[in-house]
Protein backbone atom coordinates (compact mmCIF):
# COMPACT_ATOMS: atom_id res chain seq x y z
CA UNK A 1 0.00 0.00 0.00
CA UNK A 2 1.45 3.34 -1.01
CA UNK A 3 1.33 6.49 1.14
CA UNK A 4 -1.52 8.05 -0.85
CA UNK A 5 -3.74 5.01 -0.27
CA UNK A 6 -2.77 4.96 3.41
CA UNK A 7 -3.66 8.67 3.72
CA UNK A 8 -7.08 7.91 2.23
CA UNK A 9 -7.64 5.12 4.78
CA UNK A 10 -6.60 7.43 7.62
CA UNK A 11 -8.97 10.12 6.35
CA UNK A 12 -11.89 7.70 6.25
CA UNK A 13 -10.99 6.39 9.72
CA UNK A 14 -11.06 9.90 11.19
CA UNK A 15 -14.43 10.53 9.54
CA UNK A 16 -15.87 7.96 11.95
CA UNK A 17 -15.01 10.02 15.03
CA UNK A 18 -14.02 13.51 16.11
CA UNK A 19 -10.47 12.48 16.96
CA UNK A 20 -8.37 9.35 17.45
CA UNK A 21 -4.89 8.34 18.51
CA UNK A 22 -2.52 6.45 16.22
CA UNK A 23 -3.27 3.11 17.89
CA UNK A 24 -6.99 3.56 17.22
CA UNK A 25 -6.34 4.47 13.60
CA UNK A 26 -4.19 1.37 13.19
CA UNK A 27 -6.93 -0.86 14.63
CA UNK A 28 -9.51 0.46 12.15
CA UNK A 29 -7.15 0.03 9.20
CA UNK A 30 -6.34 -3.56 10.18
CA UNK A 31 -10.07 -4.40 9.87
CA UNK A 32 -10.02 -3.72 6.14
CA UNK A 33 -6.41 -4.30 5.10
CA UNK A 34 -4.26 -7.43 5.17
CA UNK A 35 -1.11 -5.29 4.76
CA UNK A 36 1.11 -4.93 7.79
CA UNK A 37 0.87 -1.21 8.58
CA UNK A 38 2.81 -0.22 11.69
CA UNK A 39 2.28 2.85 13.85
CA UNK A 40 5.47 4.55 12.69
CA UNK A 41 4.29 4.57 9.06
CA UNK A 42 0.88 5.93 10.06
CA UNK A 43 2.64 8.61 12.11
CA UNK A 44 4.81 9.58 9.14
CA UNK A 45 1.79 10.01 6.85
CA UNK A 46 -0.01 12.06 9.50
CA UNK A 47 2.90 14.46 10.03
CA UNK A 48 3.63 14.81 6.30
CA UNK A 49 0.07 15.89 5.50
CA UNK A 50 -0.71 18.91 7.72
CA UNK A 51 -3.29 20.14 5.22
CA UNK A 52 -5.30 16.98 5.92
CA UNK A 53 -4.50 16.04 9.52
CA UNK A 54 -4.11 18.07 12.71
CA UNK A 55 -2.68 16.99 16.05
CA UNK A 56 -3.77 18.02 19.52
CA UNK A 57 -2.56 16.89 22.93
CA UNK A 58 -4.91 15.69 25.65
CA UNK A 59 -4.47 16.18 29.40
CA UNK A 60 -2.50 12.95 29.63
CA UNK A 61 -0.26 14.25 26.81
CA UNK A 62 -1.34 11.60 24.33
CA UNK A 63 -1.64 12.76 20.71
CA UNK A 64 -5.11 12.90 19.22
CA UNK A 65 -5.50 13.35 15.47
CA UNK A 66 -8.41 14.84 13.57
CA UNK A 67 -9.17 16.06 10.08
CA UNK A 68 -7.88 19.58 9.50
CA UNK A 69 -11.01 20.56 7.63
CA UNK A 70 -13.51 18.50 9.45
CA UNK A 71 -16.06 18.17 6.93
CA UNK A 72 -15.63 15.33 5.10
CA UNK A 73 -18.60 16.10 2.89
CA UNK A 74 -18.88 12.42 2.10
CA UNK A 75 -18.98 12.96 -1.60
CA UNK A 76 -16.90 10.90 -4.01
CA UNK A 77 -13.17 11.17 -3.18
CA UNK A 78 -11.11 13.31 -5.56
CA UNK A 79 -9.92 11.69 -8.77
CA UNK A 80 -12.12 8.61 -8.29
CA UNK A 81 -14.47 8.14 -11.25
CA UNK A 82 -17.91 6.60 -11.03
CA UNK A 83 -18.22 2.85 -11.35
CA UNK A 84 -18.28 1.45 -14.87
CA UNK A 85 -21.49 1.15 -16.84
CA UNK A 86 -22.52 -2.41 -17.60
CA UNK A 87 -23.05 -2.30 -21.36
CA UNK A 88 -25.79 -4.40 -22.84
CA UNK A 89 -27.59 -5.02 -19.56
CA UNK A 90 -31.17 -6.03 -20.18
CA UNK A 91 -33.41 -4.01 -17.91
CA UNK A 92 -36.61 -5.14 -19.53
CA UNK A 93 -39.41 -7.16 -18.04
CA UNK A 94 -39.20 -10.93 -17.84
CA UNK A 95 -36.66 -13.64 -17.19
CA UNK A 96 -34.41 -13.04 -20.15
CA UNK A 97 -30.65 -12.92 -19.78
CA UNK A 98 -28.33 -10.50 -21.43
CA UNK A 99 -24.54 -10.83 -21.79
CA UNK A 100 -22.54 -8.04 -20.23
CA UNK A 101 -18.87 -7.22 -20.19
CA UNK A 102 -17.77 -6.51 -16.64
CA UNK A 103 -14.59 -5.34 -15.00
CA UNK A 104 -12.64 -2.14 -14.53
CA UNK A 105 -11.86 0.08 -17.46
CA UNK A 106 -8.20 0.99 -17.68
CA UNK A 107 -7.24 3.52 -15.03
CA UNK A 108 -10.10 2.80 -12.62
CA UNK A 109 -8.73 2.05 -9.13
CA UNK A 110 -9.26 -1.49 -7.89
CA UNK A 111 -9.97 -2.46 -4.30
CA UNK A 112 -6.46 -3.88 -4.03
CA UNK A 113 -3.67 -1.82 -5.58
CA UNK A 114 -1.67 -4.97 -6.26
CA UNK A 115 -4.35 -6.48 -8.49
CA UNK A 116 -3.81 -5.33 -12.09
CA UNK A 117 -6.63 -3.64 -13.96
CA UNK A 118 -8.11 -6.04 -16.46
CA UNK A 119 -11.38 -6.82 -18.18
CA UNK A 120 -13.04 -10.02 -17.06
CA UNK A 121 -14.66 -12.51 -19.37
CA UNK A 122 -18.25 -12.07 -20.44
CA UNK A 123 -20.83 -12.99 -17.82
CA UNK A 124 -24.57 -13.29 -17.88
CA UNK A 125 -26.81 -11.42 -15.42
CA UNK A 126 -30.21 -13.10 -15.23
CA UNK A 127 -33.32 -11.47 -13.82
CA UNK A 128 -34.51 -13.06 -10.60
CA UNK A 129 -38.13 -12.53 -11.57
CA UNK A 130 -40.27 -10.18 -13.55
CA UNK A 131 -39.98 -6.58 -12.47
CA UNK A 132 -42.64 -3.92 -12.30
CA UNK A 133 -42.28 -1.12 -14.81
CA UNK A 134 -41.52 1.36 -12.04
CA UNK A 135 -38.63 -0.79 -10.78
CA UNK A 136 -37.04 -0.81 -14.23
CA UNK A 137 -37.52 2.96 -14.48
CA UNK A 138 -35.97 3.46 -11.05
CA UNK A 139 -32.90 1.39 -11.96
CA UNK A 140 -32.48 3.26 -15.23
CA UNK A 141 -32.67 6.60 -13.42
CA UNK A 142 -30.15 5.43 -10.82
CA UNK A 143 -27.67 4.28 -13.47
CA UNK A 144 -28.13 7.54 -15.41
CA UNK A 145 -27.30 9.48 -12.23
CA UNK A 146 -23.91 7.77 -12.03
CA UNK A 147 -25.05 4.86 -9.85
CA UNK A 148 -26.03 7.22 -7.06
CA UNK A 149 -29.36 8.43 -5.75
CA UNK A 150 -32.37 7.78 -3.56
CA UNK A 151 -35.44 5.78 -4.57
CA UNK A 152 -38.63 6.66 -2.72
CA UNK A 153 -41.34 4.01 -2.95
CA UNK A 154 -44.52 3.65 -0.95
CA UNK A 155 -44.36 0.68 1.40
CA UNK A 156 -45.45 -2.50 -0.36
CA UNK A 157 -44.37 -1.41 -3.84
CA UNK A 158 -41.20 -3.55 -3.87
CA UNK A 159 -38.20 -1.27 -3.38
CA UNK A 160 -36.10 -4.16 -2.05
CA UNK A 161 -36.22 -5.74 -5.52
CA UNK A 162 -34.59 -2.62 -6.96
CA UNK A 163 -31.72 -2.93 -4.47
CA UNK A 164 -31.23 -6.64 -5.18
CA UNK A 165 -30.86 -5.94 -8.89
CA UNK A 166 -28.37 -3.15 -8.15
CA UNK A 167 -26.40 -5.54 -5.92
CA UNK A 168 -26.26 -8.22 -8.61
CA UNK A 169 -25.07 -5.73 -11.22
CA UNK A 170 -22.38 -4.49 -8.85
CA UNK A 171 -21.14 -7.98 -7.97
CA UNK A 172 -20.78 -8.64 -11.71
CA UNK A 173 -17.96 -6.08 -11.64
CA UNK A 174 -14.48 -7.44 -10.92
CA UNK A 175 -13.42 -6.82 -7.32
CA UNK A 176 -16.56 -4.91 -6.40
CA UNK A 177 -18.35 -5.42 -3.10
CA UNK A 178 -21.77 -4.56 -1.71
CA UNK A 179 -22.95 -3.50 1.75
CA UNK A 180 -26.56 -3.10 2.87
CA UNK A 181 -27.05 -0.80 5.87
CA UNK A 182 -30.16 -1.41 7.99
CA UNK A 183 -31.39 0.17 11.24
CA UNK A 184 -32.12 -3.05 13.18
CA UNK A 185 -30.84 -6.60 13.59
CA UNK A 186 -34.33 -7.89 12.71
CA UNK A 187 -34.13 -6.15 9.36
CA UNK A 188 -30.60 -7.48 8.88
CA UNK A 189 -31.88 -11.04 9.37
CA UNK A 190 -34.64 -10.39 6.84
CA UNK A 191 -32.14 -9.15 4.25
CA UNK A 192 -29.88 -12.11 4.95
CA UNK A 193 -32.72 -14.50 4.22
CA UNK A 194 -33.44 -12.78 0.90
CA UNK A 195 -29.82 -12.50 -0.24
CA UNK A 196 -28.75 -16.02 0.74
CA UNK A 197 -31.68 -17.49 -1.20
CA UNK A 198 -30.28 -16.22 -4.52
CA UNK A 199 -28.42 -18.66 -6.77
CA UNK A 200 -25.61 -16.34 -7.80
CA UNK A 201 -23.95 -19.01 -9.93
CA UNK A 202 -27.12 -19.35 -12.00
CA UNK A 203 -26.80 -15.62 -12.66
CA UNK A 204 -23.31 -16.11 -14.06
CA UNK A 205 -21.54 -14.90 -10.93
CA UNK A 206 -19.04 -16.79 -8.81
CA UNK A 207 -20.35 -17.96 -5.41
CA UNK A 208 -21.14 -14.98 -3.20
CA UNK A 209 -20.48 -15.24 0.53
CA UNK A 210 -23.03 -13.19 2.50
CA UNK A 211 -22.18 -11.99 5.99
CA UNK A 212 -23.74 -10.07 8.88
CA UNK A 213 -22.14 -7.23 10.82
CA UNK A 214 -23.97 -6.44 14.03
CA UNK A 215 -25.89 -8.31 16.72
CA UNK A 216 -22.76 -10.21 17.72
CA UNK A 217 -21.70 -11.08 14.16
CA UNK A 218 -18.52 -9.47 12.79
CA UNK A 219 -18.30 -10.21 9.06
CA UNK A 220 -15.89 -8.08 7.03
CA UNK A 221 -15.30 -7.50 3.33
CA UNK A 222 -11.95 -9.23 3.65
CA UNK A 223 -13.76 -12.58 3.54
CA UNK A 224 -17.21 -11.66 2.14
CA UNK A 225 -18.35 -9.91 -1.01
CA UNK A 226 -21.74 -8.95 0.41
CA UNK A 227 -22.46 -7.76 3.94
CA UNK A 228 -25.62 -6.70 5.70
CA UNK A 229 -24.69 -4.36 8.53
CA UNK A 230 -26.62 -2.49 11.16
CA UNK A 231 -26.06 1.24 10.92
CA UNK A 232 -24.81 1.27 14.48
CA UNK A 233 -22.08 -1.29 13.74
CA UNK A 234 -21.00 0.39 10.51
CA UNK A 235 -20.60 3.87 11.99
CA UNK A 236 -17.62 2.84 14.12
CA UNK A 237 -15.42 1.05 11.58
CA UNK A 238 -14.16 1.09 8.00
CA UNK A 239 -15.78 -1.38 5.63
CA UNK A 240 -13.87 -0.94 2.37
CA UNK A 241 -10.12 -0.83 1.90
CA UNK A 242 -9.92 1.48 -1.11
CA UNK A 243 -12.33 3.52 -3.24
CA UNK A 244 -13.85 1.59 -6.10
CA UNK A 245 -17.11 0.67 -7.86
CA UNK A 246 -18.60 -1.02 -4.79
CA UNK A 247 -22.18 -0.41 -3.67
CA UNK A 248 -23.58 0.88 -0.40
CA UNK A 249 -27.34 0.43 0.00
CA UNK A 250 -29.05 2.41 2.75
CA UNK A 251 -32.36 0.74 3.59
CA UNK A 252 -34.73 3.06 5.48
CA UNK A 253 -32.20 5.68 4.41
CA UNK A 254 -33.92 8.50 6.29
CA UNK A 255 -32.42 6.97 9.45
CA UNK A 256 -28.93 7.81 8.18
CA UNK A 257 -29.72 11.50 8.63
CA UNK A 258 -28.92 11.13 12.33
CA UNK A 259 -25.44 12.61 12.98
CA UNK A 260 -24.11 9.46 14.66
CA UNK A 261 -25.36 7.01 12.04
CA UNK A 262 -24.26 9.29 9.21
CA UNK A 263 -20.71 8.26 10.13
CA UNK A 264 -21.46 4.94 8.41
CA UNK A 265 -21.54 6.72 5.03
CA UNK A 266 -18.11 5.74 3.72
CA UNK A 267 -17.04 7.78 0.66
CA UNK A 268 -15.05 4.82 -0.68
CA UNK A 269 -18.29 3.36 -2.06
CA UNK A 270 -18.76 4.91 -5.49
CA UNK A 271 -22.18 3.34 -6.00
CA UNK A 272 -24.81 4.50 -3.53
CA UNK A 273 -28.49 3.65 -3.36
CA UNK A 274 -30.87 4.95 -0.69
CA UNK A 275 -34.28 3.34 -0.14
CA UNK A 276 -37.18 4.82 1.78
CA UNK A 277 -40.94 5.22 1.66
CA UNK A 278 -40.61 8.96 2.24
CA UNK A 279 -37.37 10.92 2.49
CA UNK A 280 -38.47 13.08 5.39
CA UNK A 281 -37.00 13.94 8.78
CA UNK A 282 -37.99 16.49 11.40
CA UNK A 283 -34.45 17.89 11.46
CA UNK A 284 -31.86 18.95 8.87
CA UNK A 285 -30.48 15.42 8.43
CA UNK A 286 -31.66 15.00 4.84
CA UNK A 287 -29.83 18.10 3.62
CA UNK A 288 -26.82 17.76 5.94
CA UNK A 289 -26.04 14.07 5.52
CA UNK A 290 -28.25 12.08 3.14
CA UNK A 291 -28.32 14.22 -0.02
CA UNK A 292 -24.60 15.15 0.14
CA UNK A 293 -23.78 11.41 0.18
CA UNK A 294 -26.46 9.64 -1.87
CA UNK A 295 -27.44 12.53 -4.10
CA UNK A 296 -30.94 13.54 -5.14
CA UNK A 297 -34.06 11.41 -5.28
CA UNK A 298 -33.76 9.84 -8.73
CA UNK A 299 -37.13 8.10 -8.71
CA UNK A 300 -40.28 8.29 -6.63
CA UNK A 301 -43.45 6.23 -6.68
CA UNK A 302 -46.27 7.30 -4.40
CA UNK A 303 -49.78 6.07 -3.74
CA UNK A 304 -51.18 7.44 -7.02
CA UNK A 305 -48.80 5.48 -9.27
CA UNK A 306 -48.84 2.36 -7.07
CA UNK A 307 -52.64 2.24 -7.20
CA UNK A 308 -52.76 3.00 -10.93
CA UNK A 309 -50.26 0.22 -11.66
CA UNK A 310 -52.23 -2.22 -9.48
CA UNK A 311 -49.21 -2.76 -7.23
CA UNK A 312 -51.02 -2.13 -3.92
CA UNK A 313 -54.58 -2.73 -2.76
CA UNK A 314 -57.25 -0.02 -2.78
CA UNK A 315 -58.16 1.13 0.72
CA UNK A 316 -60.75 2.82 2.89
CA UNK A 317 -59.84 5.13 5.80
CA UNK A 318 -62.04 5.60 8.87
CA UNK A 319 -61.08 8.15 11.53
CA UNK A 320 -62.66 7.28 14.88
CA UNK A 321 -62.86 9.99 17.55
CA UNK A 322 -62.69 9.68 21.33
CA UNK A 323 -62.96 12.18 24.18
CA UNK A 324 -60.49 12.47 27.01
CA UNK A 325 -61.74 11.81 30.52
CA UNK A 326 -62.00 14.92 32.67
CA UNK A 327 -58.78 14.10 34.56
CA UNK A 328 -56.97 13.32 31.29
CA UNK A 329 -58.15 16.61 29.74
CA UNK A 330 -56.96 18.58 32.77
CA UNK A 331 -53.51 16.96 32.58
CA UNK A 332 -53.37 17.49 28.82
CA UNK A 333 -54.32 21.18 29.11
CA UNK A 334 -51.80 21.70 31.92
CA UNK A 335 -49.00 20.12 29.84
CA UNK A 336 -50.02 22.25 26.84
CA UNK A 337 -49.83 25.43 28.92
CA UNK A 338 -46.40 24.44 30.26
CA UNK A 339 -45.18 23.90 26.70
CA UNK A 340 -46.60 27.27 25.64
CA UNK A 341 -44.79 29.18 28.40
CA UNK A 342 -41.52 27.30 27.93
CA UNK A 343 -41.63 27.81 24.18
CA UNK A 344 -42.13 31.56 24.62
CA UNK A 345 -38.91 31.72 26.69
CA UNK A 346 -37.06 29.52 24.22
CA UNK A 347 -38.11 31.59 21.21
CA UNK A 348 -37.30 34.87 22.98
CA UNK A 349 -33.73 33.67 23.65
CA UNK A 350 -32.98 33.50 19.93
CA UNK A 351 -30.51 30.72 20.69
CA UNK A 352 -32.54 27.66 19.70
CA UNK A 353 -33.86 27.13 16.14
CA UNK A 354 -37.62 26.69 16.28
CA UNK A 355 -37.88 25.20 12.81
CA UNK A 356 -37.63 22.42 11.80
CA UNK A 357 -39.18 20.84 14.87
CA UNK A 358 -36.63 18.01 15.09
CA UNK A 359 -33.71 20.43 15.18
CA UNK A 360 -35.40 22.35 17.99
CA UNK A 361 -35.89 19.17 20.01
CA UNK A 362 -32.24 18.18 19.55
CA UNK A 363 -31.13 21.62 20.73
CA UNK A 364 -33.44 21.45 23.75
CA UNK A 365 -32.01 18.05 24.71
CA UNK A 366 -28.54 19.58 24.67
CA UNK A 367 -29.55 22.59 26.79
CA UNK A 368 -31.48 20.41 29.23
CA UNK A 369 -28.34 18.36 29.87
CA UNK A 370 -25.93 21.31 29.99
CA UNK A 371 -25.09 22.50 33.51
CA UNK A 372 -25.30 26.28 33.74
CA UNK A 373 -27.26 26.80 30.52
CA UNK A 374 -29.69 29.70 30.80
CA UNK A 375 -32.22 27.62 28.86
CA UNK A 376 -31.84 24.46 30.96
CA UNK A 377 -35.05 25.16 32.91
CA UNK A 378 -37.33 26.01 29.97
CA UNK A 379 -35.82 23.16 27.93
CA UNK A 380 -36.50 20.58 30.65
CA UNK A 381 -40.02 21.92 31.23
CA UNK A 382 -40.86 21.78 27.53
CA UNK A 383 -39.47 18.25 27.08
CA UNK A 384 -41.25 16.89 30.16
CA UNK A 385 -44.58 18.41 29.15
CA UNK A 386 -44.17 17.22 25.55
CA UNK A 387 -43.57 13.64 26.73
CA UNK A 388 -46.47 13.78 29.18
CA UNK A 389 -48.90 15.09 26.57
CA UNK A 390 -47.84 12.44 24.08
CA UNK A 391 -48.33 9.73 26.71
CA UNK A 392 -51.83 11.00 27.53
CA UNK A 393 -52.86 10.72 23.88
CA UNK A 394 -51.25 7.30 23.44
CA UNK A 395 -52.88 5.75 26.52
CA UNK A 396 -56.22 7.56 26.55
CA UNK A 397 -58.87 5.38 28.21
CA UNK A 398 -61.38 6.24 25.49
CA UNK A 399 -59.19 4.55 22.88
CA UNK A 400 -59.13 1.28 24.78
CA UNK A 401 -62.93 1.45 25.05
CA UNK A 402 -63.21 2.06 21.28
CA UNK A 403 -61.03 -0.99 20.57
CA UNK A 404 -63.49 -3.09 22.60
CA UNK A 405 -66.39 -1.68 20.56
CA UNK A 406 -64.59 -2.73 17.38
CA UNK A 407 -64.14 -6.36 18.45
CA UNK A 408 -66.78 -7.71 16.07
CA UNK A 409 -65.38 -5.72 13.13
CA UNK A 410 -61.94 -7.14 13.87
CA UNK A 411 -63.28 -10.68 14.33
CA UNK A 412 -64.97 -10.50 10.92
CA UNK A 413 -61.75 -9.39 9.21
CA UNK A 414 -59.11 -11.84 8.10
CA UNK A 415 -56.09 -10.45 9.95
CA UNK A 416 -55.53 -7.18 11.80
CA UNK A 417 -52.42 -5.17 12.70
CA UNK A 418 -52.66 -2.81 15.68
CA UNK A 419 -50.16 0.06 15.62
CA UNK A 420 -49.40 1.75 18.93
CA UNK A 421 -46.89 4.24 20.32
CA UNK A 422 -46.41 2.59 23.72
CA UNK A 423 -46.21 -0.94 25.08
CA UNK A 424 -48.99 -0.16 27.58
CA UNK A 425 -51.35 0.97 24.79
CA UNK A 426 -50.62 -2.14 22.73
CA UNK A 427 -51.18 -4.42 25.74
CA UNK A 428 -54.42 -2.64 26.63
CA UNK A 429 -55.78 -3.13 23.10
CA UNK A 430 -54.85 -6.81 23.03
CA UNK A 431 -56.41 -7.39 26.45
CA UNK A 432 -59.72 -5.95 25.24
CA UNK A 433 -59.71 -8.14 22.12
CA UNK A 434 -58.61 -11.27 23.98
CA UNK A 435 -61.58 -10.90 26.34
CA UNK A 436 -63.78 -11.00 23.24
CA UNK A 437 -62.30 -14.37 22.28
CA UNK A 438 -59.95 -13.10 19.56
CA UNK A 439 -56.50 -14.69 19.27
CA UNK A 440 -53.83 -12.01 19.75
CA UNK A 441 -50.06 -11.60 20.10
CA UNK A 442 -47.58 -8.82 20.78
CA UNK A 443 -44.52 -8.06 18.65
CA UNK A 444 -41.89 -5.90 20.34
CA UNK A 445 -38.27 -4.92 19.97
CA UNK A 446 -37.13 -7.16 22.82
CA UNK A 447 -38.19 -10.38 21.09
CA UNK A 448 -35.59 -12.74 19.67
CA UNK A 449 -35.64 -13.11 15.89
CA UNK A 450 -36.89 -16.71 16.04
CA UNK A 451 -39.71 -15.76 18.42
CA UNK A 452 -40.80 -12.89 16.17
CA UNK A 453 -40.73 -15.21 13.14
CA UNK A 454 -42.96 -17.69 14.96
CA UNK A 455 -45.52 -15.01 15.83
CA UNK A 456 -45.57 -13.72 12.24
CA UNK A 457 -45.87 -17.29 10.90
CA UNK A 458 -48.84 -17.91 13.21
CA UNK A 459 -50.36 -14.66 11.96
CA UNK A 460 -49.82 -15.68 8.33
CA UNK A 461 -51.51 -19.05 8.89
CA UNK A 462 -54.36 -17.42 10.86
CA UNK A 463 -53.53 -19.17 14.14
CA UNK A 464 -53.30 -15.60 15.44
CA UNK A 465 -55.78 -13.05 14.13
CA UNK A 466 -54.36 -9.84 15.62
CA UNK A 467 -50.81 -8.66 16.20
CA UNK A 468 -49.93 -5.43 17.97
CA UNK A 469 -46.67 -3.55 18.06
CA UNK A 470 -45.38 -0.37 19.71
CA UNK A 471 -43.69 1.10 16.59
CA UNK A 472 -41.71 -2.10 15.81
CA UNK A 473 -43.68 -2.79 12.61
CA UNK A 474 -43.68 0.82 11.40
CA UNK A 475 -40.89 0.25 8.89
CA UNK A 476 -38.75 -2.38 7.26
CA UNK A 477 -40.00 -5.68 8.62
CA UNK A 478 -41.94 -7.82 6.13
CA UNK A 479 -45.25 -8.87 7.60
CA UNK A 480 -47.95 -11.15 6.21
CA UNK A 481 -50.94 -9.79 4.34
CA UNK A 482 -53.49 -8.06 6.58
CA UNK A 483 -57.02 -6.89 5.85
CA UNK A 484 -57.40 -4.28 8.55
CA UNK A 485 -55.09 -1.81 10.23
CA UNK A 486 -55.91 -0.13 13.53
CA UNK A 487 -53.77 2.88 14.47
CA UNK A 488 -54.27 3.64 18.16
CA UNK A 489 -51.86 6.55 18.30
CA UNK A 490 -49.03 8.05 16.31
CA UNK A 491 -47.08 11.15 15.61
CA UNK A 492 -48.29 13.88 13.27
CA UNK A 493 -45.61 12.69 10.85
CA UNK A 494 -46.83 12.02 7.33
CA UNK A 495 -43.99 9.51 6.92
CA UNK A 496 -45.18 7.38 9.85
CA UNK A 497 -48.78 7.25 8.66
CA UNK A 498 -47.77 6.39 5.08
CA UNK A 499 -45.50 3.62 6.35
CA UNK A 500 -48.24 2.17 8.55
CA UNK A 501 -50.72 2.41 5.71
CA UNK A 502 -48.29 0.49 3.51
CA UNK A 503 -48.30 -2.43 5.94
CA UNK A 504 -51.98 -2.98 5.23
CA UNK A 505 -52.35 -2.11 1.53
CA UNK A 506 -50.12 -4.87 0.20
CA UNK A 507 -51.97 -6.34 -2.76
CA UNK A 508 -54.52 -9.02 -1.83
CA UNK A 509 -54.70 -12.25 -3.81
CA UNK A 510 -58.41 -11.73 -4.49
CA UNK A 511 -58.18 -7.98 -5.18
CA UNK A 512 -60.16 -6.93 -2.09
CA UNK A 513 -59.65 -3.52 -0.49
CA UNK A 514 -57.97 -2.85 2.84
CA UNK A 515 -59.41 -0.84 5.72
CA UNK A 516 -57.49 1.44 8.05
CA UNK A 517 -59.06 2.73 11.26
CA UNK A 518 -57.31 5.69 12.91
CA UNK A 519 -58.26 6.50 16.51
CA UNK A 520 -57.87 10.14 17.51
CA UNK A 521 -58.53 12.36 20.50
CA UNK A 522 -60.87 15.15 19.52
CA UNK A 523 -59.62 18.72 19.78
CA UNK A 524 -55.92 17.75 19.71
CA UNK A 525 -53.19 17.46 17.08
CA UNK A 526 -54.53 13.96 16.31
CA UNK A 527 -57.86 15.36 15.10
CA UNK A 528 -58.18 15.17 11.28
CA UNK A 529 -59.44 18.77 11.40
CA UNK A 530 -56.21 19.90 13.08
CA UNK A 531 -53.73 21.88 10.99
CA UNK A 532 -51.08 19.33 11.98
CA UNK A 533 -53.02 16.68 10.03
CA UNK A 534 -54.01 18.83 7.06
CA UNK A 535 -51.46 17.60 4.49
CA UNK A 536 -51.87 13.94 5.43
CA UNK A 537 -55.67 14.10 5.35
CA UNK A 538 -55.57 15.80 1.95
CA UNK A 539 -53.33 13.04 0.57
CA UNK A 540 -55.56 10.30 1.97
CA UNK A 541 -58.67 11.93 0.51
CA UNK A 542 -57.01 12.02 -2.90
CA UNK A 543 -56.17 8.31 -2.96
CA UNK A 544 -58.54 6.41 -0.66
CA UNK A 545 -61.65 4.73 -2.05
CA UNK A 546 -63.47 6.49 0.79
CA UNK A 547 -62.63 8.49 3.92
CA UNK A 548 -64.98 8.73 6.88
CA UNK A 549 -64.68 10.73 10.10
CA UNK A 550 -66.64 9.39 13.09
CA UNK A 551 -66.92 11.57 16.17
CA UNK A 552 -66.97 10.30 19.75
CA UNK A 553 -70.79 10.28 19.71
CA UNK A 554 -70.91 8.11 16.58
CA UNK A 555 -71.16 4.33 16.60
CA UNK A 556 -68.43 2.33 14.86
CA UNK A 557 -69.61 -0.32 12.42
Amino acid sequence: MNDRDLADLITRSLMQTNSMDIAGIARMIREVSADAIDASRISKVLYLNPSKFSRSATLDRSSQWRLTNADPTRTRPANVPAGPQLPGLDVGRGLTASPVTVGHPTGTPTLDSEIPNQLSTHRVVTKLDAMYAWQEEALTAWRSAGYQGVVEAVTGAGKTRVAIQAIIETLAVEDAYAVVLVPTTALAAQWEKRLTSIDYCALGLPPVKVGILGGGSKATLRDHRLIISTMQSACSRLLLRQPGPSLLVGDEVHRLGAPTWAKALDPAFERRLGLTATLEREDEGVDEHIRPYFGATVFSIGLARALADDIVAPFHVIFVGVELLLAERQMYDKATETMRKAFAAIRASGVVPTDPFGSMMQALQTHAQTHGSSLAGPARAYLRAFTERKSILADAAGKSKRVGEMAEIIRASGRTIVFAETVSAAKSALTKLKKSGISVAMVNGEMEYEERCKVLADFEHRRIQVIAAPRVLDEGIDIPEADLGLIIAGSASRRQLIQRLGRVIRKKSDGRAARIYVLFVEGTREDPESSAREDTVTELQAHAESMTVLRSCDRVG
